[in-house]
């Protein structure tokens, strides 16, 4: 607190790694199935959502996250199969780290089958006949061709460990950080000799009448939230464009 309240670029630093450990927090909850840490890190994203101009992540995200908070008494038999079995993600093995984005698993499977040989926009055609024909029978395919690579020995699912764990995953990890270590001891980011915004790669800095405000992302994105509270969601989009402004102007 003290750092971000000296110096710019020291808060936008420790901005970005609370951002980044949003990002760690999203993939864990995907990857293990855990459904309030799911529902934690999509809250945290809000503000930079909005604060970046993605404003329709930010009205359907804050939808979304109404909705899901509300599911236990809207939906309890979905709330349980979230909450306590982790169905809010797709595995296609028992690995523990084998969760997948529900769009990620229809891209690869469906959508794959839609472009490779065989599929409906190489030979089939895209006639009414045929896309439901296809549409009905994609998914009893896609189950025959996970049977068959697994009879064939071609997918591998015994491992419990994450795949990115071995040594020379590690190894490689560990070489990565010491460069970045090194980077840093060059070039700190918490050094307060300066309280102006500056870009450690090249010194370039920013003075106060730039009207650069990257560092106050999470304010900037907090107070157009709140001009978003008691709107109706369709009329969101509508004064979406007067929010920024304001808090650009705040």
């Amino acid at each position: 607190m003290k750092l971000s309240q000296e110096s710019k670029t020291a808060k936008l630093w420790i901005q970005y790694m609370h951002h980044m450990e949003t990002l760690r927090m999203f993939i864990r909850a995907e990857r293990s199935g855990d459904w309030n840490l799911h529902l934690i890190s999509v809250s945290r994203m809000l503000n930079i959502f909005a604060a970046t101009g993605h404003n329709q992540y930010t009205r359907c995200a804050r939808m979304y996250l109404q909705m899901m908070l509300e599911l236990q008494d809207s939906h309890p038999w979905l709330y349980e199969q979230f909450m306590c079995h982790g169905y809010h993600t797709i595995r296609r093995s028992d690995r523990y780290w084998s969760g997948l984005w529900t769009d990620l698993v229809i891209e690869q499977v469906l959508m794959r089958s839609l472009k490779s040989r065989g599929g409906l926009s190489h030979g089939r055609g895209l006639t009414e006949s045929v896309c439901l024909t296809w549409i009905h029978t994609m998914h009893s395919c896609a189950d025959i061709h996970g049977a068959m690579t697994q009879v064939t020995q071609l997918k591998h699912t015994s491992a419990t460990q994450h795949k990115e764990m071995g040594a020379t995953r590690a190894k490689r990890d560990v070489t990565d950080l010491s460069k970045i270590q090194a980077w840093f001891d060059e070039k700190d980011p918490f050094s307060i000799a300066d309280g102006r915004l500056c870009c450690l790669s090249t010194g370039l800095t920013a003075e106060e009448g730039d009207g650069i405000n990257c560092d106050e992302a999470e304010e900037v994105g907090d107070c157009i939230q709140k001009g978003m509270d008691g709107v109706v969601f369709v009329d969101v989009g509508v004064e979406e464009k007067q929010l920024c402004e304001d808090a650009a102007a705040a």
